[in-house]
């Protein structure tokens, strides 16, 4: 039987008694790497499932700029939970309609406060409470890594498309280093022809990598990086480099501008 500091992060936000809309709002962030006011501001107009998209403007993103995020089929299973229980009219083409908000507030007269789900979170992590005493986070995610391939791939794409981002640096390496350990650092550190310790040193919080090294890590890991333009126009922007993952790409979208994430 599992001891406490042993239990998976799927356990423990199961667990952790809270509404049904806050625990896929959990995975939803954990698998897109948005903020938790993107995500309580969203519209229903700006989530397109069919093209496995969700669009966040300007005005609810924390740089001013529109991101597309490309949604992975893990994603929209949390979205579509959450639709199950969002109100509906019907319109005058007998159509349905549904509310505005994918989070509405209590009386549907907006999207919830962002700090409600943060309070929800941090009331169960006080002493005592459900999500208290749990594993670690980074051994909770080196599982979730280890159980789920394309959640993988998603979070190491979204880490790289944040390094420039203020403590992006530091997501990446421990993204990586989180992947690394999934997969196991000697059998990481063989395929990427590298000593086992040359691979801690390089994805430790003071590592410095360059792109050799880098590229080593990602094939030991069974992973490559590829190019995507963020610009339909050649010369607009600088490229994107992406691990080979077709989910979670964020581009970001400006009328003047592109601007490498």
């Amino acid at each position: 039987m599992r001891g406490k500091r042993e239990r998976a992060l799927p356990d423990v936000i199961a667990g952790a008694g809270l509404f049904f809309t806050s625990a896929h709002s959990i995975w939803i962030m954990l698998a897109t790497c948005c903020r938790v006011g993107e995500l309580s501001g969203a519209a229903w107009a700006d989530v397109d499932l069919e093209a496995k998209q969700w669009r966040i403007p300007p005005e609810n993103s924390k740089n001013g700029k529109a991101h597309l995020i490309d949604l992975s089929d893990f994603a929209i299973r949390q979205i579509e939970a959450i639709k199950t229980l969002t109100d509906t009219t019907t319109n005058d083409q007998g159509e349905t309609v549904f509310g505005k908000w994918v989070l509405p507030a209590k009386h549907n007269d907006g999207p919830v406060c962002s700090k409600s789900l943060a309070k929800q979170i941090g009331d169960r992590q006080r002493d005592g409470a459900p999500m208290n005493s749990t594993r670690p986070h980074d051994d909770a995610m080196v599982e979730l890594i280890r159980e789920d391939a394309a959640f993988a791939e998603e979070y190491l794409a979204a880490s790289l498309e944040a390094i420039d981002e203020p403590g992006g640096r530091e997501a990446q390496l421990m993204a990586l280093r989180q992947v690394a350990q999934a997969q196991g650092m000697d059998a990481v550190a063989e395929r990427a022809g590298m000593q086992r310790e040359s691979l801690y040193r390089a994805l430790s919080p003071k590592g410095n990598l360059t792109l050799k090294t880098l590229l080593a890590i990602l094939n030991g890991a069974g992973l490559r990086l590829t190019v995507t333009r963020t610009s339909p126009n050649p010369g607009a922007g600088d490229p994107l480099i992406t691990p080979n993952s077709s989910i979670a790409r964020r581009t970001i979208m400006s009328d003047n501008e592109s601007h490498e994430r």
